[in-house]
């Protein structure tokens, strides 16, 4: 796992990509890591070697985490221990320090700082290294008054210095990096003041000895080597220090035992560093957030830094006021329901849960095949706005309305930074009047306990589904079947035993620290559907439920439009066309053919390509059929159809290329009838006349008689065939020679 401050070399590969920027035993730093729009990371690298020798820093590169990976490799020592970026001391300096020792140091910094600090947030690094912030930089300077052509390096300077070297304030502190000032200090052994030399029996045993800066790397090796290991919470540094001596104050021996000479490791106490320096240096040379990094992780170690202020539903005093939304794959495999011959699994599904934070009442819910997409989404809220009971009734449970009294839209949605929340359809549904959504806030990335009710109901899920046959689980014995090979349930199965296990949470989950004062005073229950119930139906701040009626318009709010074409004929979307009754009363074809077309905005369920749905003034939905000219696309998915597309589309390159290459060739059997004619009319005198010629009439009867002639001839052959097949075949009529003028008459 790569941490700032590592240092690598470039690979094979990346000396092969950057042979003309970069020197081939250049040492790059690893500063920093953001995060994209998509929570993916972003590794902000630094060419070392560069920054230490140029006068002006450069501005550092960005990679992703696979990319960075294939273009460089650690550094390592000739042990093979990775090396890091060793911080100078001044940065270890508090600003009490500075301000006593670096006082000029520490105002230039300051003052550096604030020139860049509105260029510091994540979204801003990510954009500035992506060539994307120029503009603000530019627009920033003039309005600090610097000079309008040049003032944009009086910003960007400090802020390469500032990302390459680790986002770090302290990393505008002007500390010369290259061969300047005095050079690095030389260290002579035995000038460190400190503890002297005891009498240690016949001998004198140094209590101390000076340590070495590289002492820090090589502490810093033997830990990330060996692990950070934990034990009744505190850290074993004893077994690291052993590690340590073993490895750089001991020297191979030999030890007498029973008249035998044993190999054995003897210690070199003037080698070795004192208990307290070896802590100190452990503690140097690595921080206390890359010793939770190590034993927990990266965003573990980012979710227990983290201050969690309050509980989750703290503020919250509506039902379905603050609800959270996440989802999971369950790990069970299903079965095919469309063949009865054979046990085919069709995989894993994901389920997608909304959870009201102010009971833990599970609001809705999806299961979908699909990774995390807006469609999943959209599922979930159309399910947490239907009756519950006429939807288990689909999947042959019933239930009680207090078993999941939910028929309710969230008003506040709290989610991860998932890729399937699509920002600009979330911002119309909170600006919308038919959906009562009021605010979405989005958990910072690596943060799970920011959304810890919705973390919480996921794992109760699983936790229903732990013994269900076709489950996979961790630590499977690899000599067992596999789940995947005998699967038990299929897609409605699950929805029922979902449904099934949302309920029990309904009613059977204890939570007594989500009771209210005024709920204890009601006597209500301490379980979700209780709660829910009580605070759904409070005269002052409960609500109603959604109205089917009304189920429509909220739909067509959460879906994901798409613009249509108008055309004199038809309505055109993704190359498909559509109409019906109601577009053409609208006057939308008369509008087109007079006007030009026009765009509209439709939706589509499913994906599917048979119909699409657009809305009048009133918000009533009116499905669009397709035309039948486009009946070979019907039942089809959009991803279905696009495909066919793409096949009619290379069909339809394919004949147009063997139609222009036919045609081609029927232009050079043209050419060589011309000069067949030319070598037929070859001794005839040229005709100059421009006139039409007399005598076609006469010439075309003519013709005619020798056409009639030839094609008697043709036809009497053609009989003559005929005659030979029936012949051999004595159950079919034979003509005799009796049938000649029949023959004639035929013919003529």
């Amino acid at each position: 796992m790569a941490i700032p401050y590592d240092l690598f070399n470039l690979s094979d590969a990346g000396i092969a990509l950057y042979s003309a920027e970069f020197g081939k035993k250049d040492d790059f730093m690893l500063s920093h890591i953001v995060y994209d729009e998509d929570g993916e990371e972003i590794l902000i690298v630094t060419n070392l070697t560069q920054f230490m020798s140029k006068r002006e820093p450069s501005k550092p590169r960005i990679f992703k985490r696979n990319k960075f990976f294939s273009l460089f490799k650690y550094k390592t020592d000739k042990d093979g221990y990775a090396l890091s970026f060793i911080e100078p001391d001044m940065w270890l300096l508090s600003d009490k320090d500075l301000e006593t020792q670096h006082s000029r140091k520490k105002e230039r910094r300051d003052e550096a700082f604030e020139l860049i600090k509105p260029f510091t947030t994540n979204e801003h690094i990510h954009k500035y290294l992506s060539g994307n912030l120029y503009k603000e930089i530019k627009g920033h300077a003039a309005v600090l008054g610097f000079n309008a052509n040049s003032g944009a390096k009086e910003i960007t300077r400090p802020l390469n210095r500032y990302l390459s070297l680790g986002c770090h304030k302290n990393a505008l502190l002007l500390i010369k990096y290259g061969n300047c000032g005095q050079g690095p200090r030389t260290y002579k052994e035995g000038s460190k003041t400190g503890p002297k030399k005891k009498p240690c029996g016949n001998s004198t045993i140094s209590v101390s000895r000076m340590y070495h800066p590289t002492d820090i790397q090589k502490v810093r090796q033997i830990a990330l080597a060996n692990g950070v290991e934990k034990k009744d919470g505190k850290f074993q540094l004893a077994r690291i220090r052993t590690l340590f001596d073993r490895e750089y104050a001991s020297r191979k021996g030999w030890i007498q035992k029973n008249g035998k000479e044993l190999p054995n490791l003897i210690l070199n106490q003037k080698q070795r560093l004192t208990k307290s320096q070896f802590y100190r240096l452990f503690h140097k040379a690595i921080k206390p957030t890359e010793l939770q990094e190590l034993q927990h992780g990266f965003k573990e170690a980012i979710n227990r830094s983290r201050q969690t202020k309050g509980k989750a539903n703290e503020g919250v005093f509506r039902a379905g006021q603050v609800c959270e939304i996440d989802t999971t794959i369950l790990p069970v495999y299903l079965g095919n329901p469309l063949n009865r011959n054979k046990r085919e699994t069709v995989g894993k599904v994901y389920l997608c849960l909304i959870v009201c934070v102010a009971t833990q009442m599970v609001m809705g819910y999806s299961l979908s095949f699909a990774p995390p997409v807006w469609e999943n989404i959209v599922e979930a809220f159309i399910n947490s706005m239907l009756n519950k009971q006429e939807h288990a009734k689909r999947y042959g449970i019933d239930i009680d309305h207090e078993d999941w009294p939910v028929q309710h839209v969230p008003e506040g949605l709290r989610a991860d930074n998932g890729v399937e929340y699509l920002r600009n359809i979330i911002q119309r549904i909170v600006n919308s009047d038919e959906i009562e959504l009021n605010d979405f806030s989005v958990n910072p990335p690596g943060e799970p306990k920011g959304k810890g009710t919705s973390e919480k109901m996921l794992d109760i899920m699983q936790g229903f589904l732990e013994h269900v046959k076709g489950k996979v689980t961790k630590g499977r014995n690899p000599s067992i079947q596999h789940p995947a090979n005998h699967p038990m349930l299929f897609i409605d199965g699950l929805h029922a035993l979902v449904i099934r296990a949302i309920t029990i949470h309904n009613t059977s989950s204890y939570r007594p620290r989500l009771v209210t004062h005024e709920m204890a005073h009601h006597d209500v229950a301490p379980v979700p559907a209780a709660m829910w119930q009580f605070l759904i139906n409070h005269e002052a701040y409960g609500r109603p439920p959604t109205s089917p009626q009304q189920l429509s318009q909220k739909v067509w709010v959460l879906m994901r439009k798409h613009t249509a074409k108008v055309s004199p004929t038809e309505i055109r979307l993704n190359k498909l066309g559509y109409k019906n009754q109601w577009a053409t009363k609208q006057g939308w074809f008369d509008q087109a053919e007079s006007h030009g077309a026009f765009e509209i905005e439709v939706i589509a369920f499913a994906g599917s390509v048979d119909c699409i749905y657009a809305r009048d003034e009133n918000g009533v939905l009116h499905p669009i059929e397709l035309l039948e000219g486009y009946e070979k696309f019907r039942g089809m998915t959009l991803p279905q159809a696009q495909a066919e597309q793409h096949r009619d589309a290379e069909l339809k390159q394919t004949l147009e290329f063997k139609k222009a290459e036919a045609v081609m060739n029927f232009e050079v059997a043209a050419e060589q009838l011309y000069l067949q004619a030319e070598k037929f009319y070859k001794y005839a005198p040229v005709n100059a006349r421009i006139s039409m010629p007399d005598g076609i009439s006469e010439l075309n009867l003519s013709m005619r008689e020798l056409e009639q002639v030839e094609r008697a001839s043709r036809q009497l052959r053609l009989m003559g065939v005929l005659s030979e097949n029936t012949t051999a075949n004595p159950t079919h009529q034979t003509n005799t020679p009796d049938d000649d003028n029949d023959d004639e008459e035929l013919i003529c």
